[in-house]
């Protein structure tokens, strides 16, 4: 129930600075479940507070959770960023990079697009964001070999399997030495649930991780300075994360992988049409629409369930944790009946999506 009130109280906190109808629509569905408005839960107090700013229900254990949370320092960008839109900028980016022994990578993209507009790669000393919507084709694809193909350099991202690798595949078909911070975070903290990144940052650096220019226009030129220190700290943070961490080399070893693209990656044509341009010899195609596929290839993992437990407030979701082996461990909602020690096929690499209703 507590994870559940947390839940709620974000997201109602999000209809309060948009949406009034909504939220108070929201909080009619929630009195009227029982079993979540039993005391010290005051739903009306949360509300109040929320649309006017001023104190909210103190004696609520979930709220003062959240007031606790909020009262946590930003986290702050401490090193420099540069932006990569040109052959020799982006040769010197590489060189600096190599010389790293952990670097930090993210990207963003236009709402609805399979392609990455932007890719933030972060040493523990600066970051580089590369403009891959005006970099040449070959040029970002040749600094991508000898980053993400090296196996002396250890590349870290959160959910970057399923969200940002698929969205960098018209330039490369293969990372080595890969790191997914949530992926080690299940294995360091297996009795825990999985945080969100913004979670993460709360749980292991007392920190709140400003998301203000998460879906802002990142294929618009120029991108602003609050887009672009956004991006900066989104990689530069995965590097802190890792420190604080401090992951033994086994801990290391069970979660770091290689990516694969099967199958033979289309290259230039594909980083065109993605992107809504021509290419030689071949006709203008619109860019990817909200519909379209952002699958290359399935990645089918068999794995065991491990854990199992109800989700509040509905009739017949469970959550439940699987363990994929080499894969590490993924946590999941499950529509059917589980139960612990199950044998489950899990679509390893589908990009992530909210859930509503």
């Amino acid at each position: 129930i507590s994870a559940f009130e947390a839940d709620a109280l974000a997201g109602l906190a999000t209809l309060a600075k948009s949406d009034h109808r909504a939220l108070d629509a929201a909080l009619q569905s929630i009195l009227a479940e029982p079993s979540l408005t039993k005391a010290p839960a005051d739903w009306l107090g949360a509300a109040v507070a929320l649309k006017s700013g001023k104190d909210g229900p103190v004696d609520w254990p979930s709220w003062a959770a959240r007031s606790r949370k909020l009262s946590d320092p930003l986290l702050q960008l401490t090193v420099p960023y540069r932006f990569i839109s040109t052959t020799q900028e982006m040769k010197v980016s590489v060189a600096a990079l190599e010389s790293a022994d952990v670097i930090g990578i993210d990207a963003e993209w236009a709402l609805g697009a399979g392609i990455a507009s932007i890719l933030q790669l972060a040493s523990r000393a600066e970051v580089f964001i590369w403009d891959l919507m005006h970099l040449e084709w070959n040029v970002a694809r040749e600094g991508l070999q000898r980053l993400l193909g090296s196996g002396s350099l250890l590349k870290l991202g959160f959910g970057f399997r399923a969200s940002d690798w698929p969205r960098l595949t018209p330039w490369i078909s293969a990372s080595r030495c890969v790191v997914d911070l949530d992926l080690l975070w299940l294995r360091l903290r297996p009795d825990e649930p999985l945080p969100g990144l913004r979670g993460l940052i709360a749980r292991v650096l007392s920190r709140r991780l400003d998301k203000a220019e998460q879906c802002s226009a990142w294929e618009v030129r120029p991108l602003s300075q609050s887009q672009l220190e956004y991006a900066a700290l989104d990689a530069h943070c995965l590097i802190q994360v890792w420190d604080a961490l401090a992951p033994t080399s086994a801990d290391i070893a069970a979660v770091c992988s290689d990516l694969e693209i099967k199958g033979e990656v289309e290259g230039a044509k594909a980083f065109e049409r993605d992107r809504g341009g021509i290419c030689a010899g071949d006709v203008a195609v619109p860019a990817p629409s909200m519909e379209a596929p952002l699958l290359r290839c399935l990645e089918l993992r068999v794995g065991v369930v491990i854990s199992v437990w109800d989700l509040p407030n509905t009739r017949h979701l469970c959550g439940c944790r699987v363990d994929l082996g080499p894969a590490g461990q993924r946590q999941l909602v499950q529509g059917g009946e589980i139960m612990n020690g199950q044998r489950v096929v899990v679509l390893c690499n589908v990009v992530p999506r909210e859930m509503h209703g």
